[in-house]
């Protein structure tokens, strides 16, 4: 009998050194997760979360003034267009009359 409680005694002393262990890998374990939802959340500074709607804030409105600078950009290549159309179709309508006339043979 004395063998067999000195087995179940070592058992008892193995399991509470292994619970131990456990134990302390686990506490370390909250203690990162912890820190990493004060770093989500901001802790009451601006955390990953807030930080992402900044971000997504400033790309929005760096697109909508890109498509707008490109809004521009065809209505002024289009303006440029038309006033160039304009002088090449006045230029030819002056040619027709300079020939009509027979100021240019």
């Amino acid at each position: 009998m004395d063998d067999i409680q000195k087995t179940q005694h070592d058992d008892s002393v193995n399991m509470a050194l292994i619970l131990g262990k456990i134990d302390t890998r686990l506490t370390v374990i909250e203690i990162g997760v912890g820190d990493l939802k004060k770093t989500v959340s901001g802790n009451g500074k601006p955390g990953l979360v807030d930080c992402l709607r900044i971000l997504e804030t400033k790309v929005d409105n760096h697109l909508s003034e890109a498509e707008k600078v490109s809004e521009r950009k065809e209505k002024i290549g289009g303006r440029q267009w038309a006033v160039w159309l304009l002088i090449i179709s006045n230029v030819i309508a002056l040619c027709f009359q300079l020939v009509r006339t027979g100021f240019i043979k």
